[in-house]
């Protein structure tokens, strides 16, 4: 097996210095040489908190439907009434006498029913 001389050009010399030491990789790297491991930017940081956002978008919509769970196995379709910034209000399919016809539940809350309705999804693809 033969390996290949790398020649050193210029854009492998821009390239260098764009990475540079400010790059953060786990460890100090040295000017003029190719940090080791994957690059933490904070581009790549961000895509699983955009794609989190706009799956929260896409779910939380007046008019869609979300499964809520009302006991232990069993889950209860609630139509999204509203969206506010933190809070989410939901229509009560068929209130009892006494109860109110909506219920405003905090965004947070509804991460784990999120997190479950993309699980389902990702395992029927």
């Amino acid at each position: 097996m033969r390996y290949k001389e790398i020649i050193e050009s210029d854009y492998l010399q821009n390239l260098l210095k764009k990475i540079g030491p400010n790059q953060r990789t786990g460890k100090p790297v040295p000017p003029n040489t190719m940090p080791s491991g994957t690059i933490k930017t904070t581009s790549t940081k961000n895509v699983g908190a955009r794609m989190d956002k706009a799956v929260q978008r896409q779910l939380l919509r007046p008019g869609a439907k979300i499964p809520v769970p009302v006991s232990p196995n069993r889950e209860k379709d609630y139509e999204i009434d509203k969206v506010d910034n933190t809070n989410v209000t939901l229509k009560n399919p068929n209130p009892k006498p006494g109860q109110s016809a909506s219920t405003t539940i905090a965004k947070k809350d509804l991460e784990p029913v999120i997190t479950n309705i993309m699980r389902r999804v990702r395992s029927q693809t």
